[in-house]
């Protein structure tokens, strides 16, 4: 799911790669350093957190309040299957595959 990370003075753009209610797992060009607290924002919805580990372009962050999961899902407009698997919220968009799976 792409977002906004505000670290430092700047924004820039990046994706959610996985998500709980304590976290994130990020993915981006330049990732913070580790303890580096940072902000997401996805639309109105901000997740403030401190960076807990990095790799390569991936970096996770451990977030300061619990993550609400559905309104995080709901602003995405992604749905979730009664089997906790994801459903892409519009045809033909690049999560289509996850239907079929």
């Amino acid at each position: 799911m792409p977002v906004k990370m505000r670290s430092g003075d700047g924004w820039q753009d990046i994706l959610i790669v996985n998500v709980s209610e304590s976290g994130l797992l990020l993915k981006a060009e330049i990732t913070p350093a580790l303890g580096d607290c940072v902000e997401i924002r996805h639309r109105s919805l901000s997740i403030r957190g401190e960076v807990v580990r990095t790799a390569h372009r991936r970096f996770a962050i451990h977030a300061f309040e619990p993550i609400d999961l559905d309104t995080l899902l709901a602003k995405a407009a992604i749905r979730v299957r009664s089997d906790g698997r994801f459903l892409a919220p519009v045809e033909g968009d690049p999560w289509h595959w996850r239907r079929n799976r």
